[in-house]
């Protein structure tokens, strides 16, 4: 979802924001970041190049813990595309 801040005082911690379409917030945390700062597509096909190499080229067992998370990492920011 893409938004703009219109105006802000962190003091109050107040924002006010203009949504571009439909949004629907559900209970629960929310953090809020620049968007160049959240993960491109460039960033997802390398972070997956990465995984399949650790698979493929050095054998890495892809059903070991902190293989599974990170698929598991790459399946969310794939998601949110």
């Amino acid at each position: 979802m893409e938004a703009e801040l219109i105006t802000g005082d962190l003091s109050e911690n107040t924002m006010t924001f203009e949504v571009k379409g439909e949004m629907v917030l559900k209970a629960g945390n929310y953090i809020i970041i620049d968007k160049k700062d959240f993960i491109n597509n460039e960033d997802l096909q390398h972070l997956k190049w990465i995984y399949e190499r650790m698979v493929n080229q050095h054998n890495e067992n892809w059903n070991y813990d902190y293989m599974y998370r990170f698929a598991k990492i790459m399946q969310k920011l794939d998601e949110t595309k």
